[in-house]
């Protein structure tokens, strides 16, 4: 055998057993977090890669070339993140108009030096298993050498402070495109940009965002559920849902309009959202160093597998930066106040008191409004054009849409947004008359069952499937009841889901009761989807009136309209004889009474 030869034997059995040595460790790491609750288990079916394969540029021309489409994407982005040009008129009006500012001792939390307590916290708050940035370093990394890196981290920001400018890898970005699922693939409007930054930029942001929550709640209004500790958007999702069965009931003429901002995220100005900050007095260092962090940025997008050529980054916030959601909800909550403030702009009254309205909802950037003619409409529609030359925002008329209640003479009085005549979907619910619940549930439930299908095709022991369905499955009909209340054939049918999926069949082995009792007591922790369910449900409901801290707000009134009956009933709420109830039990919320009489709650 030649040396040749000899070398190439070396080389192929050194490949063999290497490859077996993989193998191994596959098997291996398979047994030991094949069915554990960790991201090594879920990473198999919920990965998920889409090319790009085809792409219309800004000439409206289909390219299919690896040159055309970088090009093509490059100039999309490139002109999306343009600075925008504001009209300074229309600024200093928005800006006019911030009613509440941050008090002092929260201001002085913003602006304390940061220290290593505060960036170690910011630590300890990522999740692991999170793709790193350009650099390659993820959060395992400043987690486990924390002692080492943690004191150069903080002399890094301290010197970004003093210099006003961050190095060249905490301004770099690279965006990842995901498809939304709706609209055709080849428009880039239907892809989601999420902006992938290294680790040491999210520390940053993160620590600024740990100081910010405690002045947001002083500054954005409850209508306003994202963003802000102790609000959620089932507040939204309720109010939604009982101000339509409240127009309904007094046959109230309204509009339901639901606004749809065209790339929310990307268009925000950074000029106009350094003015806002400091209007909402958040104070000259956090001001400082938001600046610092929206200054001379760029991004390149990774298309395919191979990066565009990076290009400037001068308006929107990133989508993937810790601190863009609550950047963006003191933005959009300019518009939101000139909204409440507009005279022009009538909501509905609300029960006993007409000098407060049910107006806006709104979580991050989906906005929600009742107005009650078409000059409201109107005058929502120049206030959202206005907002838009302020901060570069955009409504995009055509995908915005109105529902009408009550009697509307659509001859005489014209509105800018398309009517729906049945029902429409705010935040992933429907809304807007008989059936809305059903149709809710029924999406969720065809969701539930491909999500089943995908795991099914998987050889799973009954801990494992325990596990899909109580951290894969749960989750998705568990958004549904912070609006619904929970079907009864919704429920049978998810009980024949689960069981179909445990068994792998039609026919269950054992009493359903026995599998949802613990280990401990001779189960296998089934988790009992229909009353978990059901419990969600009435906690929400106890959580938005019983519970509720701020009392005087619009959203309270409506709730108590129609939930307070309930509770009186249960003994959980005294009369009042100003208080305003409506005594015939609406549907959804009988279910509470019954849920409650079933498990024995009416003497807690």
């Amino acid at each position: 055998m030649n040396p040749l030869e000899a070398v190439k034997k070396e080389l192929s059995d050194h490949f063999h057993v290497e490859s077996r040595r993989i193998i191994f460790r596959s098997k291996v790491e398979n047994l030991e977090k094949g069915e554990k609750c960790n991201s090594f288990f879920f990473k198999k079916i919920h990965s998920e890669h889409t090319p790009l394969v085809q792409l219309r540029n800004r000439e409206d021309i289909l390219c299919d070339t690896k040159e055309d489409i970088r090009k093509a994407v490059t100039e999309f982005y490139g002109d999306l993140y343009s600075e925008k040009r504001l009209d300074g008129n229309q600024v200093e009006k928005f800006l006019s108009g911030i009613p509440r500012k941050v008090s002092t001792p929260a201001r002085e939390v913003l602006n304390a030096p940061l220290t290593l307590e505060d960036l170690h916290l910011a630590v300890k708050s990522f999740k692991s298993g999170k793709t790193p940035g350009s650099d390659g370093l993820p959060i395992e990394f400043y987690t486990s050498l924390w002692d080492l890196v943690g004191p150069d981290l903080l002399e890094l920001y301290e010197e970004m402070e003093q210099e006003g400018v961050m190095p060249h890898t905490l301004r770099e970005g690279m965006i990842a495109l995901l498809y939304k699922h709706k609209g055709e693939r080849c428009d880039l409007k239907n892809w989601r940009p999420i902006c992938l930054l290294n680790v040491d930029y999210k520390i940053l942001a993160k620590t600024m965002v740990n100081r910010l929550k405690g002045a947001m709640g002083e500054v954005v209004h409850p209508d306003q559920t994202c963003g802000v500790p102790g609000r959620r958007v089932a507040d939204s999702l309720a109010l939604i849902r009982d101000t339509i069965q409240y127009i309904t009931d007094q046959n109230i003429r309204a509009a339901l309009v639901c606004l749809d901002q065209e790339k929310a995220f990307d268009r925000v100005s950074h000029e106009f959202m350094e003015r806002v900050l400091q209007v909402f007095g958040l104070g000259e260092r956090f001001c400082n160093y938001v600046r610092i962090m929206y200054t001379d940025i760029f991004s390149s997008v990774m298309v395919n597998g191979w990066k565009t050529d990076p290009f400037p980054i001068r308006s929107g916030v990133r989508q993937g930066c810790p601190l863009s959601p609550s950047l963006f909800v003191l933005v959009i909550e300019l518009v939101a106040e000139y909204i409440r403030k507009n005279p022009s702009i009538r909501g509905i009254s609300t029960p006993r008191d007409a000098e407060k309205e049910v107006e806006c909802m709104l979580y991050m950037d989906d906005v929600t409004l009742f107005c009650t003619d078409g000059k409201s409409v109107q005058s929502l529609l120049e206030a959202c054009k206005d907002f838009g030359k302020a901060s570069g925002a955009k409504i995009n008329v055509g995908k915005s849409q109105a529902k009408l209640f009550g009697r509307w003479d659509l001859c005489n009085e014209t509105l800018p947004f398309p009517i729906e005549a049945g029902l429409v979907k705010i935040l992933g619910i429907w809304f807007g008359g008989p059936g809305a619940a059903a149709k809710s549930w029924n999406e969720r439930l065809a969701k539930v069952k491909q999500k089943l299908g995908f795991w099914s095709l998987r050889h799973l022991s009954i801990e494992g499937k325990v596990l899909v369905l109580r951290n894969d499955t749960l989750p998705v009909l568990q958004y549904v009841t912070q609006a619904w209340s929970l079907l009864a054939n919704v429920a049978q049918a998810v009980n024949s889901m689960v069981f179909h999926f445990v068994w792998h069949s039609k026919m269950g082995r054992v009493k359903r009761t026995g599998m949802h009792k613990e280990h401990r007591k001779g189960g296998k922790a089934v988790p009992d989807i229909p009353t978990i369910l059901r419990a969600f449900f009435v906690c929400g409901c106890v959580r938005i009136t019983l519970l509720k801290e701020n009392k005087d707000h619009s959203a309270y009134r409506v709730f108590r309209l129609f939930l307070l009956p309930v509770w009186r009933r249960l003994g959980w709420y005294k009369w009042e004889n100003a208080t305003m109830f409506n005594w015939d039990l609406l549907w959804f919320y009988k279910e509470i009474e019954k849920f409650v009489v079933e498990f024995g709650l009416n003497c807690v």
